[in-house]
């Protein structure tokens, strides 16, 4: 499934945020993460909007059309915000959202990244970041492939010895799958 909030990248190794998603019972709350300066900033962005799949729902075929001219339609617009909000310096936004935070690698006990579980409760996602702080045990979802990989890439540096990464890629497959022992 692709993250229509994700910045497309050309290039992941140069990829320097990627977008999660917090399911909860309420709502599925979105967060652009940037690892600087050695720890992790949550800031909160908005999610995909529920225009297109409103559209297929409510008109069927033509609704998948109206969904495709809608994505094009807002294309430029979106990507021009997200290479706006990427240029940002994650500390000065904190104050933005009050769900926005920033997470220092002494906080975490332990974390992880997996293959996908749970889509029945949680929506379709290619992969899950498990973590275990002093006070909760937050699950993040990875709603695209680029994000995963550039989670995978980015976060050992950050978390060290505390990330255990449970994914490997499988290029036949095309998707990350569980790690074999």
């Amino acid at each position: 499934m692709v993250n229509p909030y994700e910045a497309p990248k050309a290039d992941l190794t140069t990829a320097s945020t990627f977008v999660v998603h917090a399911p909860s019972t309420w709502s599925r709350a979105y967060f652009r993460v940037y690892p600087r300066d050695g720890a992790l900033f949550f800031i909160h962005t908005k999610g995909p909007s529920p225009v297109g799949q409103l559209a297929r729902a409510q008109f069927g075929l033509l609704g998948m059309g109206l969904s495709a001219l809608y994505r094009l339609a807002t294309k430029s617009r979106r990507e021009a915000k997200i290479a706006a909000e990427e240029q940002l310096d994650p500390e000065t936004r904190l104050g933005e959202h009050k769900a926005n935070v920033r997470l220092d690698p002494g906080q975490v006990r332990s974390s992880s990244i997996d293959p996908p579980g749970g889509t029945f409760k949680r929506g379709a996602h290619v992969g899950q970041w498990r973590l275990d702080l002093a006070d909760e045990q937050p699950v993040y979802l990875f709603e695209s492939v680029d994000a995963m990989r550039t989670a995978v890439r980015l976060l050992p540096p950050v978390l060290g010895d505390t990330l255990l990464i449970n994914v490997d890629w499988d290029e036949k497959k095309g998707r990350f799958t569980k790690q074999k022992p």
